[in-house]
């Protein structure tokens, strides 16, 4: 459900595309896969979970009594060759879209804060066809049900 929701609100700030959607829906954005191998179009954005960190270490943190879990996201980006500046600004728009998350409007889930674990892209260097790839972390507070 993270992720979907994720690929959701990307979509609806023009981020990118839901990839079942391409070539129907009139969006310019680049498309947005929900696995770690993503398939070989030149620019594309992936999204996977990671293991998340452990729960207890936040619990002092929590307003009042609500527990809450903490899932990994990971961002994969990758260019067509000689397109990185074009990944780089796809990527910063990816940070600041996630930052500006509205907890409270996705499928019923609570996220309360997305965050990013490094401070901007970070770069995987160049994938089998020479195209440049960026990664972002971030973590997910989510309010458990």
């Amino acid at each position: 459900m993270l992720l979907d929701d994720i690929q959701a609100w990307l979509v609806t700030q023009g981020i990118g595309d839901n990839p079942i959607n391409l070539g129907t829906s009139g969006l310019t954005g680049w498309p947005i896969y929900k696995s770690y191998e993503p398939p070989s179009p030149d620019t594309l954005i992936c999204l996977f979970e990671t293991p998340g960190e452990e729960p207890d270490i936040l619990r002092d943190l929590t307003i009042g009594e609500e527990p809450y879990d903490v899932l990994g996201l990971q961002v994969r980006a990758r260019s067509a060759v000689d397109g990185y500046s074009d990944l780089r600004n796809k990527m910063q728009q990816i940070f600041k879209a996630l930052h500006q998350h509205e907890p409270n409007v996705t499928s019923g889930q609570d996220y309360v804060y997305i965050y990013a674990k490094n401070p901007g892209p970070l770069p995987m260097g160049k994938d089998t066809q020479n195209r440049d790839e960026l990664v972002m972390n971030f973590s997910v507070m989510v309010r458990r049900q």
